[in-house]
């Protein structure tokens, strides 16, 4: 296996609980540490993970070096951040929406052509383990062809 994939968290929510999860369960990924303007969200979840903490974008890039960053604050801040994390050259995955207009999607766009990375918006469940389950199931051909599909989705308050 080469060099595992370096992974930064932005944004220190619910969210960012669910893709540290899943992010750890992969050995090709280190997660190198999480950036959030709330500095007690940041200590807080810092201290939960055991991972660095970084006060601003800035600071993560320069100090943790991420391949990619996962961008999992509030919808307003997602087009900057992405324009931000790309001119810095690191690739992003960005939670839905990516953009709050048209323009800001095509800014964020233009800015991973021209600095030759990836951008990808998550609103996605597919790598879930219970959809991953559904899907062997489907492909199985146990329970016949598939016509449709209906899911629903709860959280704690």
């Amino acid at each position: 296996m080469g060099a595992r994939l370096r992974v930064g968290l932005i944004g220190c929510g619910r969210i960012a609980r669910v893709h540290r999860a899943y992010l750890q369960g992969l050995s090709s990924v280190e997660l190198i540490g999480v950036c959030d303007v709330d500095a007690a969200a940041r200590s807080a979840f810092a201290s939960e993970t055991g991972l660095p903490e970084f006060a601003s974008v800035a600071e993560l890039v320069e100090r943790g070096r991420p391949d990619v960053a996962h961008i999992l604050t509030p919808p307003s801040t997602h087009a900057p951040l992405a324009l931000e994390l790309l001119r810095a050259g690191v690739n992003v995955l960005v939670e839905k929406p990516m953009a709050l207009s048209t323009a800001e999607a095509e800014q964020v766009v233009a800015a991973a052509r021209k600095a030759g990375r990836w951008v990808t918006v998550d609103h996605n469940r597919w790598f879930d383990p219970v959809v991953q389950q559904a899907a062997a199931i489907i492909h199985g051909g146990c329970i016949g062809s598939v016509v449709g599909v209906e899911c629903f989705q709860g959280a704690e308050a």
